[in-house]
């Protein structure tokens, strides 16, 4: 039988066969996505972890923040993706950013003496656009999160009074997308690491709850009353309301941040990650939290642990802990 293949033969077989030439490479594409897709692990909101340096902060310290990230593995085993963005003055980048929950923390300044230029009031007061965390909501959201595991009848949050068994439902519920817990040997194996990122998180809130009694000896706290700087300037006289309430409700200079500057007495300088551009120190730069906990209910926490990071790695304020 004549096999070889001609050039008379090339030509008929692409001239009648090319459609069925083409549905198999697009049927080939969609079944190497389709796989793809079901075997790759795509971070979520919290388990991709990024932090900002706003305009005006030295990022040049940035290589030491990742060897303290390498060296104290301040997140869980569900954080899988670590980023960091420089921004400009341009904050239509930040909001574009934000709609999409992408970040979870950022270095940006503050400047009490010129309240029109302060960036970190501003953040506070883009309220409307996203949210930034005062520190004492985010220890209350924290305890409360953590309170959803106490067994029957605890109320104290501690380590003894932790459920497996609620954790391991609230994990099993979760995690059921998740193409690394597919299998029940592993499934068990992340049951075991859930309970260590619980039990962490109990230690770091009972930190963090900590320095917020003893901080504000040392000024270490960025406080702020919300709608405060903006109600201030010209034309704005309508967010006056909204200022006016954050007092009413109690909620007069909360705690926004964290003065980098103010963390001394460490093994590092605070400046060893952070300074404004030009400066030789951390005045000035301030580190805040954004708030995504309706996005990232279950990972919003690893914020504490980083900032706890930087209290343990430039102050002396744990060292009793």
């Amino acid at each position: 039988m004549d096999n070889k293949i001609t050039k008379k033969r090339l030509n008929d077989f692409l001239a009648y066969d090319w459609i069925i030439i083409i549905a198999v490479i697009l049927a080939t594409i969609f079944l190497w996505e389709l796989l793809f897709n079901f075997v790759e692990v795509r971070p979520t909101t919290g388990q991709s972890f990024k932090y900002y340096f706003d305009d005006g902060v030295d990022s040049s310290g940035n290589e030491q923040i990742y060897n303290a990230i390498d060296l104290n593995m301040p997140f869980s085993y569900d954080v899988l993706e670590l980023q960091y963005e420089e921004l400009t003055s341009d904050v239509s980048v930040i909001k574009a950013r934000m709609q999409v929950q992408d970040g979870d923390i950022i270095f940006s300044s503050t400047d009490d003496d010129n309240a029109t230029s302060d960036r970190a009031k501003s953040f506070v007061d883009s309220e409307l656009s996203f949210k930034i965390y005062a520190l004492e909501d985010l220890v209350s959201d924290a305890e409360k999160y953590l309170t959803s595991f106490l067994v029957d009848g605890a109320s104290e949050i501690t380590k003894e009074n932790l459920s497996s068994e609620k954790i391991e439902k609230h994990f099993r519920e979760r995690m059921k997308k998740d193409n690394r817990f597919r299998r029940e040997e592993q499934i068990l194996v992340g049951i075991e690491q859930e309970k260590a990122r619980i039990e962490n998180l109990v230690k770091e809130t009972a930190d963090l709850k900590y320095l917020l009694t003893v901080g504000d000896d040392i000024g270490l706290f960025f406080r702020y009353t919300m709608f405060e700087q903006i109600s201030a300037i010209e034309g704005n006289e309508g967010y006056k309301p909204f200022y006016e309430e954050e007092i009413a409700n109690g909620r007069k200079n909360m705690a926004y941040g964290i003065n980098m500057a103010k963390l001394t007495g460490g093994k590092y300088q605070s400046n060893t990650y952070v300074k404004l551009d030009g400066a030789s120190t951390a005045d000035g730069v301030v580190m805040m939290v954004f708030n995504f906990l309706e996005s990232q209910p279950d990972l919003q926490f690893e914020t504490i642990s980083f900032i706890n990071m930087f209290v343990r790695e430039c102050s002396d304020l744990y060292k009793d802990r």
